[in-house]
C-alpha cells in the first residue's frame, strides 16, 4: 500500500524525482526549448517553511510533491508528479489531498498552484479538486494558469481525523495491554500446570447423577467418582467433559498441587485431563500474538 514520507527535497529519491519531473515538463513544453528549470531550494521546503514528500510502496518510490508557505496561511503546492508506471492509480488526487492536509497542519487556510494549459490531466485534476481559476500570484514564466483553494473544510476534516486517530490509538494501546495481561497469566497458570506434573493422579469411574442446567450450551454434571482401586469415592462431584450413553465415563483425579482438584471438586475425562495443562500455554501464546498484531502499526517503522 502507498505511503507518504517526508523527506528532504534533495535527499537522493526526491533529486530522483524531480531531475524526471522537469525532464517531463521540458519535453511536453508547448516552446521547444522554453522550459525553464529551476531545482527548489531545500530551505523552503523544511518546516516550518515547508514540506516535501516521496510516495512510496515497498522499495518502489512512485512520485513527490511539496507545499511552501508563502505567508502564514498560504502555502503553494508544487512540484506533484507520479512517475508514468504508477499513473492511473489515483495517486496524483490522494497526494493533493495529503499536501493538502499537511498545509493545514502548517496553519494554511488556502493552497495556490500554477500549472500550464498544456498538463490537460492536471488542470482537470485541479478543478474536480475543488481548485477555482484566480489573476497569476506569481511571475512563473512555465506557467499559464494559477489556481486557488480554500482549506478550511480540509482543515475541520483534519482536526476531526486527528481526534480519530488519537482515539484510535489509545483503542489498540488498551486493547493490546489487555491482551499481554491475558497472555502472563496464561503462562503464569501454564508454570503453574507444569509444577504440579509430578503430582499423583488416580483414575476411576465417574457415574453421573444429575446435569445442572446451563443454557443452550448444555449442562454442568454432576455425580460420583470411584478410584479404580476403590480406595477414594467422591460424591457430588463435576465433570470436565462428558459421560457416555451409560451415563458414565472414565475419569481421572489430583487431589493435590497446583489448581487441584480437591479444592475444585472436580475430575476430568481423558481427554480434558490430557488438553488442560496446555489450555494455558495456548491462550498465552495466542493473546501475546493477538497484542503484537494490536501494537505493530504502532511501531516506528527503521528506514534505509
Amino acid at each position: 500500500m502507498p505511503e507518504f514520507v517526508e523527506t528532504a527535497v534533495d535527499a537522493p529519491e526526491a533529486r530522483m524525482l524531480l531531475d524526471e519531473y522537469f525532464s517531463f515538463r521540458a519535453a511536453g513544453f508547448p516552446i521547444a526549448g522554453g522550459y525553464r528549470t529551476v531545482h527548489p531550494s531545500p530551505d523552503a521546503f523544511e518546516r516550518p517553511r515547508g514540506v516535501f514528500v516521496v510516495v512510496r510502496e515497498g522499495d518502489d518510490v512512485l512520485g513527490c510533491g511539496g507545499i511552501r508557505m508563502l505567508s502564514s496561511t498560504r502555502a503553494e503546492i508544487k512540484h506533484l508528479w507520479v512517475r508514468p508506471a504508477a499513473q492511473g492509480r489515483g495517486l496524483g488526487r490522494a497526494m493533493l489531498g495529503h499536501l493538502e492536509q499537511l498545509a493545514a497542519n502548517l496553519g494554511a487556510t488556502e493552497t495556490v498552484l500554477d500549472t500550464n494549459a498544456s498538463l490537460e490531466a492536471a488542470g482537470s485534476l485541479y478543478r474536480s479538486s475543488g481548485y477555482e481559476s484566480i489573476e497569476p500570484y506569481n511571475d512563473n514564466p512555465n506557467a499559464t494558469n494559477w489556481y486557488r483553494k480554500v482549506l478550511v473544510r480540509v482543515r475541520r476534516r483534519t482536526l476531526l481525523g486527528r481526534a480519530a486517530a488519537v482515539i484510535s490509538r489509545g483503542a489498540r494501546i488498551l486493547s493490546a495491554a489487555l491482551l499481554a495481561a491475558l497472555a502472563l497469566v496464561g503462562f503464569a497458570l501454564g508454570v503453574g500446570l507444569l509444577t504440579a506434573a509430578g503430582e499423583p493422579v488416580y483414575w476411576g469411574t465417574y457415574t453421573e447423577s444429575s446435569c445442572e442446567g446451563w443454557g443452550r450450551a448444555g449442562c454442568h454434571s454432576r455425580g460420583t467418582w470411584v478410584s479404580d482401586d476403590g480406595t477414594i469415592r467422591l460424591e457430588n462431584i463435576r465433570l470436565d467433559g462428558h459421560v457416555g450413553p451409560d451415563g458414565t465415563v472414565l475419569a481421572s483425579y489430583r487431589p493435590t498441587g497446583f489448581l487441584n482438584d480437591f479444592n475444585n471438586q472436580i475430575v476430568h475425562t481423558e481427554w480434558t485431563s490430557w488438553l488442560g495443562p496446555w489450555v494455558p500455554w495456548g491462550v498465552g501464546v495466542g493473546t501475546s500474538i493477538a497484542a503484537f498484531i494490536q501494537i505493530r502499526p504502532l511501531i516506528p517503522r527503521r528506514r534505509t
